[in-house]
């Protein structure tokens, strides 16, 4: 139960983070 509450969280923090990441490349 609270590994899938962690899943629910850290999921998308790293969606986010990819999608800064591939904003910033896209950028330059």
């Amino acid at each position: 139960m609270i590994e899938k509450l962690i899943s629910w969280i850290i999921a998308p923090l790293l969606v986010g983070l990819v999608l800064l990441l591939i904003d910033r490349w896209l950028d330059d």
